[in-house]
């Protein structure tokens, strides 16, 4: 038996199993801080989809007496992410881009007056018996990293007017592009995609309010 020659020695030969559960729990920190930046990457390639406030919007504020149902736009774009970092990454949306999409028009039709409800199905809008249903598709939404301190964000949707009966109204295409620079430490712009919604809804709120007027 080989002699004990210090107080190692000695905890190593009394707590046989001691220096492996020493080593597991100094190990388990570093899993953990590894495992948290794992997630933070994820989270880093998720943008939150939400339409801003109206501050600039298409139209003033008037009293309508006429009500209008919004209907989640119909996803034509066959993927459900938005995008790809130049390193392969892929973007995701934390929003489904239909709700988004409608969310945005019912917001712009309620500023201007309408009294507006939203519904997932056309079936729905036309049993809630509306003055007007809004329908659309969302055709494409991309989050491009062009560099490491711009983005550019392109939308682009068709948008219908059926009457409270499904009857057609008017149909039309809209589009947006819009770029911006940011500091790398901040990663993916948060509001990007959303500035570039409001510059395509907007003149698309108007065209529907001649149309209902």
């Amino acid at each position: 038996m080989q002699p004990i020659t210090s107080f190692q020695d000695k905890f190593d030969v009394c707590h046989p199993h001691a220096r492996y559960s020493m080593m597991h729990y100094s190990i388990f920190p570093i899993l953990v801080m590894l495992y948290a930046a794992l997630l933070s990457g994820c989270a880093n390639n998720v943008v939150n989809l939400s339409y801003p406030p109206l501050q600039g919007s298409a139209v003033p504020v008037t009293e309508r007496s006429l009500t209008v149902c919004v209907v989640d736009f119909t996803n034509k774009r066959g993927t459900g992410s938005i995008g790809n970092r130049q390193g392969g990454e892929i973007i995701l949306p934390r929003t489904p881009v239909e709700r988004w999409f409608a969310s945005g028009m019912a917001a712009e039709l309620r500023h201007a007056g309408f009294r507006v409800t939203m519904m997932e199905t056309l079936e729905e809008a036309l049993a809630s018996g509306p003055d007007y249903i809004v329908i659309g598709e969302a055709e494409d939404v991309r989050l491009v990293e062009n560099s490491l301190t711009r983005f550019t964000g392109h939308v682009r949707s068709s948008i219908t007017l059926l009457d409270g009966l499904g009857g057609y109204v008017t149909r039309n295409a809209y589009s947006s592009i819009y770029s911006k620079a940011v500091l790398p430490i901040y990663g993916l712009p948060q509001t990007l995609l959303d500035d570039a919604l409001v510059e395509m809804l907007q003149p698309a709120t108007k065209l529907l309010i001649q149309k209902m007027q």
